[in-house]
């Protein structure tokens, strides 16, 4: 009984199809376009709203002007308002003079009461004149939807898109171009048409660069403190794994780049014996702390980073290099006084003496040997 119902169907169905003038197996490229031919032939034979339309049925047509597009487009917006909502696409082959940067350009939901989505594939010209010779967006597809109502924060999810499954649900954005240079790949976030933060792969051209080389880590932002375009906020190199700061090709790592120029702040472990450095940069002055791997000694470099200015012992002593010192000592465990810049102080807890160090000895106040 249940095949019998469904082949009678499927004849009623075909009855429809054939009626309304479809009499061959649309292809892949017109499947949108008779697929909402289909829905509305089914709309006007059994009298319901359909809820997915072609702006072609309002006049869209590729041998329109863009303006004559555009009012197509508002006019399914605003028929399928009326109907209590919908889906309304946008062939390739109907442009109606979209830009990204111009938000007027884009379709108007200011007059509508219900959810409304439009699927958008026709030629944008956001780059259109002597910097683009394509005079178009290239292929793309742009979703603009609108959600009725008036609800509580965080009480609706309109106007977004969900990805779910069983396992590891995903959204991958890659770059398949055969151009060597080049392997960035972003998702952007924006306002009003224009670009404000983007995350994503790829912070630089690199003539004959491999992947690894060009598919390093980004974050970036425009219009950054006052800058112009898009500006690299943070960098994780994918050669090295090197996370920049304010760096678009970090070379510790770990960089902080000041936002005024030529100022830094670096962490870096060397290869050898695994020292670490801490490392203050400024338009002129360079200072370093490190800590060494083989004694546990703590050292600030003089000015420019040439040389030890102070180091602070794993014991907890430390020492100048001009010479002031520190800490106390009984006279059976005070330090060599060869092994250390004349002119270090201790103090002497059983003499009750502060010394110097000068030509080998511990000399007091006096410049007697002690």
């Amino acid at each position: 009984m249940k095949r019998k119902t469904a082949q009678s169907l499927s004849l009623v169905l075909a009855g429809v199809v054939i009626a309304a003038g479809f009499t061959g197996l649309p292809t892949m490229a017109d499947k949108p376009r008779e697929e909402a031919k289909a829905l509305s032939v089914h709309s006007s034979t059994y009298g319901a709203s359909s809820a997915y339309v072609e702006a072609t049925l309002y006049g869209a047509s590729p041998s329109n002007t863009k303006a004559q597009n555009r009012q197509a487009l508002q006019d399914a917006i605003a028929a399928v308002d009326a109907q209590g909502g919908g889906v309304i696409l946008m062939p390739y082959d109907t442009p109606y003079g979209y830009k990204r940067n111009t938000v007027s350009t884009h379709p108007d939901f200011s007059a509508t009461d219900t959810d409304i989505l439009v699927i958008d594939y026709s030629k944008g010209e956001t780059y259109a004149g002597s910097t683009n010779p394509l005079s178009r967006d290239g292929m793309q597809v742009r979703y603009f939807s609108s959600t009725s109502g008036n609800e509580p924060d965080g009480q609706h999810d309109g106007n977004t898109t969900w990805f779910m499954g069983n396992h590891h649900p995903a959204l991958m954005i890659m770059n398949n171009s055969t151009t060597s240079d080049n392997r960035r790949a972003t998702l952007f976030f924006g306002n009003r048409g224009r670009v404000n933060w983007g995350v994503g792969q790829g912070t630089n051209t690199i003539p004959g660069g491999s992947d690894d080389q060009l598919s390093d880590f980004k974050i970036v932002g425009n219009n950054i403190n006052g800058g112009t375009g898009l500006t690299n906020m943070m960098t994780i190199r994918k050669t090295n794994g090197y996370f920049g700061f304010n760096n678009q090709t970090p070379s510790k790592e770990f960089t902080f780049a000041g936002r005024q120029p030529d100022t830094e702040f670096l962490i870096q472990q060397t290869k050898v014996n695994g020292d670490v450095y801490l490392i203050l940069r400024t338009k002129t002055q360079e200072r370093k702390f490190k800590l060494e791997e083989d004694n546990g000694d703590l050292v600030i470099t003089k000015s420019g980073a040439v040389g030890d200015a102070l180091r602070l012992s794993a014991g907890g002593t430390g020492s100048f290099a001009g010479g002031v010192g520190g800490g106390s000592y009984d006279s059976a465990s005070r330090p060599d006084p060869s092994a250390v810049p004349v002119g270090t102080m201790i103090f002497d807890t059983t003499i009750g003496k502060p010394l110097w160090s000068h030509n080998g000895d511990w000399k007091d106040a006096n410049g007697v040997v002690q």
